[in-house]
């Protein structure tokens, strides 16, 4: 999976997650992971966070990756699959090195775009 951080200035929504784009679909199609998510929220009122972690995984409270977004209130995460569902939770690390537990859980569906949809036409056909 890839990401990367968006710029350190931002100050977006709460530390509960706003999440880009969703689209509910009820079928799957069979197309390349190229897609991207931008995350962000609030920075933490705790005097010593140091950096925060975004955990996410295509099932509820089952996080199969983590981006360290530093001392970033925003991330990008690339490599989605359109269609799919993605489920995330944030923490904060304090300068002990400690981590905190999850954040509330947010979800997003990556959205099918015509050029997937085109994408997988030709595929199939």
């Amino acid at each position: 999976m890839q990401f990367q951080a968006a710029s350190c200035n931002a100050k977006l929504s709460v530390f509960g997650l706003v999440l880009s784009g969703a689209l509910m679909l009820f079928f799957q199609l069979p197309v390349r992971a190229n897609e991207s998510v931008t995350l962000a929220w609030r920075p933490s009122s705790t005097p010593d966070v140091t950096a925060y972690k975004m955990y996410y995984g295509t099932a509820s409270h089952s996080y199969s990756n983590v981006v360290t977004a530093g001392n970033c209130t925003n991330v990008t995460i690339g490599g989605l699959i359109p269609g799919k569902t993605y489920y995330f939770a944030a923490t904060t690390v304090n300068s002990a090195g400690s981590e905190s537990g999850y954040s509330n859980e947010a979800s997003n569906t990556v959205p099918v775009t015509a050029a997937a949809l085109t994408s997988a036409a030709r595929a199939a056909g």
